[in-house]
């Protein structure tokens, strides 16, 4: 594994290559995955993952992002924070391993980690949350994908998701399920012309998304937590690539669960919660 710093511009990155991908970091920003390439045989560069960099340096989309919302209690009542209020460093990497961690917060209770494990065809994502205080918090984790999909010429219309759950879900641009139905083994990307779906109650562990043939995708692979959450799809607004994300949880139409505590994680003093991801391009 090869590791070095980078610049786009006058934002600092990482670039770590474990040969034939490449993948970049932007640590600062909650150790966001910026990019993912593969060098494919024919010595094509095949962009699995994008990102949308303004000339101001500052990163939109981006090829993996987590996201959490956590609300512990101290004396003066909660305490609501989000990753992006949080300042990372790179602190570790040892074999196949990069690691990036919040820098030291004067009376912060939690501690959260955003670990990589890459490989030549896939890599591992795991967004954990150590609670170092004495009274429990609660976090609604995220993690979110942007995926340069389809990468030939054929139409994403003619793309399937492939995977097993009870339910199917149409959702709003507020992220609300609007409604949902019986879900079958494959559900054509067609139905992303009519807005977002998404897989509730997921029976297996993994989710594929790729051409209708099967012969070109990404797999999803869930962790323990990540199984129990809500998988959605939709198109990204400027580019017509399509956003995969898993989620805790989502809102119903009235939004009731935005404010409802029961939809957060408990982590209890001195315990770790995970939620994680394995990507593979093959």
């Amino acid at each position: 594994m090869d590791i070095r710093e980078v610049k786009y511009g006058d934002l600092p990155l990482l670039a770590v290559k474990v040969s034939p991908s490449r993948y970049l970091f932007s640590p600062s920003d909650a150790g966001r995955m910026v990019s993912w390439q593969i060098t494919m045989a024919d010595d094509s560069i095949r962009d699995i993952f994008f990102s949308e960099i303004s000339q101001e340096n500052s990163i939109g989309n981006v090829g993996g992002k987590v996201f959490f919302n956590v609300k512990s209690m101290p004396i003066s009542g909660f305490q609501d924070l989000n990753v992006e209020d949080l300042d990372f460093e790179k602190s570790d990497n040892g074999r196949n391993f990069v690691i990036f961690t919040v820098k030291n917060i004067e009376n912060l209770p939690y501690l959260p980690r955003i670990s990589y494990k890459l490989f030549e065809l896939h890599f591992h994502l795991e967004l954990a949350l150590t609670n170092e205080g004495t009274l429990p918090i609660y976090w609604k984790p995220a993690i979110h994908f942007f995926v340069n999909l389809p990468w030939t010429e054929i139409p994403l219309g003619k793309h399937i998701a492939k995977g097993l759950a009870k339910k199917r879900l149409s959702i709003g641009d507020d992220m609300a399920v609007i409604s949902s139905v019986k879900s079958s083994e494959k559900t054509s990307l067609e139905l992303l012309n009519d807005g977002a779906i998404g897989f509730s109650k997921l029976r297996d562990n993994k989710i594929w998304v790729g051409t209708s043939n099967e012969e070109e995708g990404l797999s999803f692979i869930f962790g323990k937590k990540t199984q129990k959450s809500v998988c959605v799809l939709r198109k990204t607004e400027t580019n017509d690539k399509i956003e995969v994300a898993f989620l805790s949880d989502l809102p119903t139409e009235d939004g009731s669960t935005v404010a409802n505590l029961q939809n957060y994680i408990p982590v209890l003093p001195q315990k770790t919660e995970t939620f994680s991801v394995e990507i593979s391009a093959y």
